[in-house]
């Protein structure tokens, strides 16, 4: 429960950086929203994940828990390949090279923990 007032708290504090460094969605013809939208709170979650995996591997939740470090490793390059697309724009490719990158560390990981 603290965990989660304290990333609420980090949400509220990170869309004040956007707002200060304009980093916000103007809505266009195609868009789904009709005003400005702050981008990039997907970063919380990130952030959530790490702490919860310094969490688990300091033995703040108990015993048999396990912390699968491709997995980890896979959710911050597509986490941090969407904040950067965020902030600036960046090309197709590159996003894509990044996610097909992570999808094959999540597969890795599920290999190997199904041995």
């Amino acid at each position: 429960m603290i965990l989660a007032v304290l990333l609420i708290g980090a949400e509220l504090f990170y869309f004040r950086i956007a707002d200060h460094f304009n980093i916000i969605d103007k809505p266009n013809e195609r868009s789904s929203h009709s005003s400005i939208v702050l981008r990039g709170g997907g970063i919380i979650f990130l952030i959530g994940e790490l702490v919860w995996a310094v969490a688990v591997l300091c033995g703040g939740f108990g015993e048999g828990l396990e912390v699968y470090p491709w997995f980890l490793l896979a959710v911050t390059l597509a986490a941090g390949i969407s904040f950067v697309d965020d902030v600036r724009s960046l090309p197709d490719s590159v996003r894509l090279v990044v996610q097909f990158v992570a999808m094959g560390l999540l597969i890795l990981q599920l290999l190997l923990s199904s041995k």
